[in-house]
């Protein structure tokens, strides 16, 4: 009898619930290791800011050509909830990178954003996973397969 509870416990903590479950997870400063459709790898970036949502405003993780000054590579999160370490939140963004390639995000603003994003345990360490991506611009594009899964840690 004590067996079944333990099975349908087991079945909920399955990875198709995480949605990082395809996310890499060791990443070292100053890097972005990334996964899309089949293709993975290592790229080193120097700029970077991160800022949690303690704001009406929200927080924000931009990785690469920051401000979105659009010249360049890079990857930008934004989020509408506090993010503690060591847990994750619903977010919406895009990657725009000229080695994968891609350039793809989404802007969906309502509280279902289907992307994610985590602060790992020590803070200065994130992963995510963009999906329900769409070509720029990013919010009339057209769709475009895959998720695109990543882990940066900060430099400092």
């Amino acid at each position: 009898m004590r067996a079944i509870p333990l099975v349908i416990l087991l079945v909920g903590c399955t990875s198709a619930d995480d949605p990082l479950a395809g996310a890499p997870a060791d990443c070292q400063p100053g890097h972005l290791v990334y996964s899309y459709m089949g293709s993975s790898g290592d790229m080193t970036f120097t700029s970077y800011y991160f800022e949690n949502a303690i704001s009406s405003t929200g927080g924000t993780l931009d990785i690469g050509d920051l401000a979105q000054a659009h010249n360049g590579d890079e990857i930008f999160i934004k989020f509408v909830d506090l993010i503690p370490d060591g847990k994750h939140a619903t977010a919406r963004g895009y990657a725009k990178l000229s080695f994968v390639p891609v350039d793809a995000g989404n802007c969906i603003t309502a509280s279902d954003q289907p992307s994610t994003l985590e602060v790992l345990a020590g803070g200065g360490k994130w992963r995510f996973a963009l999906t329900s991506l769409n070509a720029n611009p990013y919010c009339t594009g057209a769709d475009v397969a895959g998720t695109f899964f990543g882990c940066f840690a900060g430099t400092n």
